[in-house]
This record gives structure tokens, C-alpha cells and sequence, in this order.
């Protein structure tokens, strides 16, 4: 009929692939507008956040910088984290480092520049040699010609460089890690210790966990 709705070839192909091609596409340019409109809510939220911070400060600075029987505890940690900075910084010399510190962090610095200079070169290269290329309105059921990974998410990756690459930047990344943890402990260990308490436990809590001394 003349008042029939003008829909796209797509529609009246008997190929239900050529349907399903269309329909996700449709989707995924209805989520990109969707995430335009959201980005762009989400950047005014902030803006007017920021505003209102920027206006509290400056009417109520004074206020604000009055000290406070509650500071104390935060005064108290912040010159005990200096403290513990400090023994970090004089047993991480380089000079007075053993020699097996200088290993460890020297092989993880190499590992992760290795590591880091093969997936900067797979941005450059014409060809992948590390992650096969996938864009964002990319599915992973497609196959490789259509830009997909065939319906295996672990496809992203290239063997062998790719699989090689991950190996050593977590070895790296492990090695870093363990270097930290030998130089915090060994900072705890030769620092003097403070007799001062603090009585707020909310402000030991968040230094438990970052290599800073027991309080």
C-alpha cells in the first residue's frame, strides 16, 4: 500500500544476517548517542560541583582554617608519615641500596619499558603484533574479517607477542611490587617508635594498608 512505512533494504532481505547486521547497528548508534547525552550531564554535574566547592572555600575560609580537637589525630599521623617517608627515602639511596634491591627494582624497570615500548609500537604499526584491533561499536560474536573476535573475547589478544608481552609486564609488575614490600618493612623496621597514641581509630584505619608503622 501507498501509506506502507519506507523501511531500509535490510528489512525486506530475506537474509535474517543482513537483519541482524542493521538492528545492531541501529543499537549501537542509539548507545552512542545515549553516552553523548550522559557525558554531557555528567561534565555539567561536575562543573556545578566544582562551583559550589570553589564558593564554600572562599566564603567560609577562615572558618574552615580554624584548628580543631579532631585534627590533631591527622596532624599526628601526617608527622608520622613523614617521618616514615624519610627513613624510605635515606634506605632507598642508591648508594646504601644492597645489591639485590638494585636487581629486583633494575629487572622490573627494563621488564616494563620492554613490555610498554611493544604496545606503543602496536599503536604505530599497520599491522597488530600484539592486540587485534577492536573498536567500541565492534562485536565480539562477529568474525575477524567484520571486525569482531569471533566470538571469544580472549581473541583481543596475538599470540605469541601479545601472550609474551602480558607475561613479562606481569612479571614486572610482580617484581615492583615485592620491591616495595621489602623496602616498606625494612623502613618500619628501623624506624624509632613513637610512645604518642592516637584515639581515633577512623584515622589509623586508612594507613593500615599502605605500608605506613602500626599506630
Amino acid at each position: 500500500p501507498r501509506d506502507a512505512p519506507c523501511l531500509p533494504v535490510e528489512y525486506h532481505s530475506a537474509d535474517p544476517r543482513r537483519r541482524a547486521a542493521h538492528h545492531g547497528d541501529r543499537q549501537r548508534r542509539e548507545f552512542l548517542e545515549y553516552g553523548e547525552v550522559a557525558g554531557l550531564g555528567q561534565a555539567v554535574a561536575s562543573g556545578v560541583a566544582a562551583y559550589a566547592i570553589t564558593q564554600t572555600i572562599e566564603l567560609d575560609h577562615e572558618e574552615l582554617s580554624r584548628p580543631r580537637a579532631e585534627h590533631e589525630a591527622v596532624a599526628l599521623l601526617t608527622e608520622r608519615q613523614k617521618a616514615y617517608n624519610d627513613k624510605v627515602a635515606e634506605i632507598t639511596k642508591w648508594s646504601v641500596m644492597p645489591s639485590h634491591w638494585r636487581a629486583l627494582i633494575l629487572l622490573s624497570a627494563a621488564m616494563q619499558l620492554m613490555g610498554g615500548f611493544v604496545i606503543a609500537a602496536d599503536f604505530v604499526l599497520f599491522e597488530p603484533i600484539c592486540f587485534r584491533k577492536f573498536q567500541i561499536t565492534s562485536r565480539i560474536d562477529d568474525a575477524f574479517l567484520d571486525g569482531g573476535l569471533n566470538g571469544n573475547v580472549l581473541n583481543i589478544v596475538l599470540p605469541p607477542v601479545g601472550v609474551i608481552t602480558l607475561v613479562v609486564m606481569c612479571i614486572a609488575t610482580a617484581l615492583h611490587l615485592a620491591h616495595g614490600k621489602i623496602v616498606g618493612r625494612t623502613a618500619m623496621q628501623r624506624q624509632s617508635p613513637d610512645p604518642r597514641p592516637v584515639k581515633n581509630s577512623w584515622a589509623r584505619a586508612p594507613f593500615r594498608n599502605h605500608g605506613l608503622p602500626a599506630l
